[in-house]
C-alpha cells in the first residue's frame, strides 16, 4: 500500500494511491479538503467505522478511495466518477473501478501519516493554506493520528 499526496502550486495536488504493484495517479482540485478527509478517514477506521471515502476532486471528475475495515484488514478500491459524484452531479453508482486489493490497516495509516508528515514539513501550516486556498492543514487530525 503506498500513497502520496504532493502540492503542485496554488489549488492543485498529485495524489498517488498504489497496491499491489499498480497505482492510480491522479491531480486533485482545493474545491474538496482531500487531505484533511484523508487523515478523517483513517481516524475513521480507527474508531471501528466499517468504511469510509476519501474524495480526490477534478476538473471534471473526480477518484473515490473507498475504505473497508474487517479486524486489521483493510479493502482498499478507487472509483472513477466522469463528474462530481460528491456534489450530487452524476449518480453515486455510475463509476469504474480503477484499483482494488487488500492493505492492513497499519499500513494505511502508515501512509496516510506519512503523506501529511511530507506535507506539514515542505510547507508547513501557512505554506499549506497560501497553496491550498479554501482548507487549512488538519493539524487537529494529524496530531490525533501521531500520538494515537
Amino acid at each position: 500500500m503506498r500513497i502520496n499526496y504532493i502540492l503542485d502550486g496554488a489549488g492543485w495536488a498529485t495524489a498517488t494511491v498504489g497496491l499491489g504493484g499498480r497505482e492510480v495517479v491522479r491531480s486533485v482540485s482545493y474545491l474538496h479538503d482531500s487531505l484533511g478527509q484523508l487523515a478523517d478517514a483513517v481516524l475513521d477506521l480507527d474508531a471501528d467505522r466499517e468504511g469510509t471515502a476519501v474524495v480526490f476532486m477534478a476538473e471534471p471528475g473526480e477518484h473515490h478511495l473507498v475504505l473497508r475495515r474487517a479486524g486489521d484488514a483493510v479493502a482498499v478500491e478507487v472509483r472513477w466518477f466522469d463528474d462530481w459524484a460528491s456534489w450530487g452531479m452524476c449518480p453515486p453508482d455510475r463509476y469504474q473501478i480503477v484499483l482494488s486489493g487488500d492493505s492492513t490497516f497499519a499500513a494505511v495509516r502508515e501512509q496516510v501519516v506519512a503523506a501529511l508528515d511530507r506535507v506539514l514539513a515542505e510547507f508547513g501550516v501557512v505554506g499549506y493554506r497560501a497553496r491550498w486556498v479554501e482548507h487549512d492543514f488538519p493539524v487537529a487530525a494529524w496530531e490525533r493520528l501521531k500520538h494515537a
